[in-house]
């Protein structure tokens, strides 16, 4: 038993320790394409009840379900902080949608998101 213990352990440990080192990862961009940089439109203004969202979609040629995105307030504000957390995704070719969720009510406050996709 001891072993499985040392085993379930050590695999909570790899795991963890990939996710740090993927979190800490920053994506590259380039001339050649690597990725998409880009702004969204403001959202955010309304009153939002717990678990509700406020989203916008962003046009972006040659984006594909399945990459990766990541979405930040483009004046640095730590929303999560305030209790709505920006998340986008790529939901169709060439089409992602930027959400913020709220994990309070509150009414957030309505900016524009750097946005960037890659593979």
């Amino acid at each position: 038993m001891r072993w499985k213990l040392l085993l379930l352990v050590t695999m909570i440990s790899a795991v963890t320790a990939i996710g740090i080192i993927a979190t800490r990862a920053q994506p590259q961009y380039n001339a050649m394409g690597q990725g998409w940089s880009l702004t969204s439109s403001a959202i955010g203004g309304g009153l939002l009840t717990v678990g509700a969202s406020a989203s916008t979609t962003i046009t972006a040629q040659g984006v594909q379900p399945g990459m990766h995105c990541e979405a930040n307030p483009t004046d640095g504000t730590n929303m999560p902080a305030l209790g709505a957390i920006p998340l986008c995704t790529v939901t169709a070719t060439n089409t992602i949608t930027l959400n913020l969720m709220t994990v309070v009510a509150l009414t957030p406050p309505s900016k524009t998101y750097s946005v960037r996709v890659w593979q």
